[in-house]
């Protein structure tokens, strides 16, 4: 993920989330620390990148297949390549 990818990800979660610093990454995903504005506590976000763009990590959070993973609060659609 780029810069610009970066900032499209912050305009994307404007209002709601802030957006703070990367946590790590991995071939399909990168994930950053955020905070959730309305509830005041922190969260993850899961942005895809490297060399998948797939939103099979996302479809997965949010059906509950991953026990490791928390709650799914929403997802922004991926840019067209």
């Amino acid at each position: 993920m780029n810069a610009s990818d970066r900032e499209r990800l912050a305009t994307a979660l404007a209002g709601r989330y802030t957006l703070q610093h990367e946590l790590g990454q991995g071939g399909m995903a990168i994930v950053y620390r955020g905070i959730d504005l309305k509830h005041d506590r922190h969260v993850a976000f899961v942005a895809a990148g490297g060399r998948s763009r797939s939103r099979a990590p996302a479809e997965s959070a949010r059906a509950g297949d991953n026990p490791v993973l928390g709650q799914t609060m929403g997802s922004v659609p991926p840019r067209a390549p």
